[in-house]
């Protein structure tokens, strides 16, 4: 049986050196200086964890893990990275889908944990490969299918309205202005997409919301909607939120709709093939689960169950 392989793409090869001595007894370990001898390496290697620096000449982290999630759509991709450029932060969401945002100088025992179950979550995608395709067989209906359910929230009840008849034509929307009433919502209905731009609490902020959120129902489909570019912010919708697209204003009711149809095709997905939610197969190996019932009423012991989880967890 071949050993698991890894890739680093980083244009240090001082770090490189680091990151491969920390994983050649486990893993066998491919590096790359540049994004483009790092796409090379994916096209002749079966990889199964793919971690590249951001900033680099040529071609940017972010740039890189967009190609790679197109040469190697089964691989888990983790961004390291020294800076904050929230721009590069943003892209490297909404572009390589990232399932880890990793800043320098890492913890050794944290990164390793974090591998190791990107390397998990890979095997298990492939493992289940074939009964994705089953169900994929099977996503074309006889008849039209029901409305994909939507949830926005917005404290804005302007804004709120004025994005509801955006996108009343096309989805079954239900709207919100908290936090409390949002998950009463989300545990009562089946929600494919949610849309949040910002909610009346004092509790949680928008990341814990889709956290909390992510622990009971984790396929549906996030968008965060923001004045602001946070690169911390972020980082936690990537590591802990697993938000599926960051959206800064100013942008366009046509690019909104796009938006929205992908993250509601992506959610078709994952219930025609529930093994390629990245997110639910997390949940289910680390044991960070809550069930729809306490995502009702989440005040406060839901709240504190997460908060405990993310304190105590050994990855990133």
């Amino acid at each position: 049986m071949p050993e698991p392989t890894i890739l680093f793409v980083d244009d240090e090869p001082m770090i490189l050196n680091s990151l491969r001595r920390l994983f050649d007894d486990d893993y066998e370990v491919l590096t790359a200086d540049s994004g483009k001898k790092g796409l090379d390496l994916l096209a002749k290697h079966e990889v199964g964890v793919v971690i590249s620096d951001q900033r680099m000449p040529e071609m940017l982290g972010h740039e890189f893990l967009s190609q790679a999630k197109n040469l190697r759509p089964d691989a888990i991709r983790i961004l390291l990275t020294g800076y904050s450029d929230i721009d590069d932060t943003i892209r490297s969401i909404n572009d390589g889908e990232i399932f880890r945002y990793v800043n320098k100088p890492w913890q050794a025992s944290k990164l390793t944990e974090t591998i190791d179950l990107a390397y998990k979550l890979h095997k298990k995608l492939i493992a289940e490969k074939n009964e994705q395709a089953r169900a994929e067989m099977f996503a074309n209906f006889a008849v039209l299918p029901p409305l994909p359910q939507l949830l926005l929230i917005d404290a804005n009840q302007a804004r709120l309205e004025q994005t509801k008849f955006l996108l009343d034509h096309q989805y079954d929307v239900c709207v919100s202005t908290t936090a409390e009433e949002a998950f009463e919502i989300l545990a009562t209905k089946s929600i494919s997409v949610l849309v949040l731009e910002s909610f009346k609490t004092t509790h949680i902020d928008e990341a814990e919301f889709l956290t909390i959120l992510k622990t009971a129902n984790p396929d549906i489909v996030s968008i965060l909607l923001s004045d602001v570019r946070d690169s911390e912010l972020a980082k936690r919708l990537v590591n802990e939120g697993s938000v599926f697209r960051y959206v800064v204003r100013p942008f366009s009711d046509e690019a909104l709709k796009g938006i929205v149809g992908l993250a509601a095709a992506r959610a078709e997905l994952y219930k025609q093939s529930p093994a390629k939610n990245i997110r639910r197969q997390e949940n289910n190996l680390t044991g960070f689960r809550a069930s729809v019932q306490e995502l009702a009423h989440p005040f406060p012991e839901l709240v504190e169950k997460v908060r405990t989880w993310y304190e105590k967890r050994k990855t990133y």
